[in-house]
């Protein structure tokens, strides 16, 4: 989303990256049952309901304030500072030209 925000800036097109947090869902229904209790242990304390979840996308997706902040990432309804000063510039330029690489895009 960074490298993305950064081309399409001026075009009126805002990018977002998000972590929305550890969700309450079944994805560890088919591990073994003692991946289930550990996994089940941490949502009990730290969990999120899919609509909490939810939340931070459609913040992001619905909100005039994220706007201005094209490229950033994003954690419970803000920017994931933290998580932002560690992104490098020239690490999302090499990602990007490794994602065109791989899908064809580049000659």
């Amino acid at each position: 989303a960074r490298e993305l925000g950064r081309r399409l800036e001026g075009t009126g097109v805002h990018t977002y990256s998000l972590c929305p947090g550890m969700i309450r869902t079944e994805l560890f229904r088919n591990e073994t049952w003692y991946k289930q209790t550990i996994y089940s242990f941490n949502l009990l304390f730290a969990g999120l309901t899919v609509n909490e979840g939810a939340e931070g996308i459609l913040y992001c997706a619905l909100s005039k304030k994220c706007g201005a902040d094209s490229g950033k990432l994003y954690r419970f309804c803000k920017i994931w500072e933290t998580a932002n000063k560690n992104l490098k510039d020239e690490l999302a330029i090499k990602l990007w030209s490794a994602s065109e690489e791989a899908v064809g895009l580049r000659n």
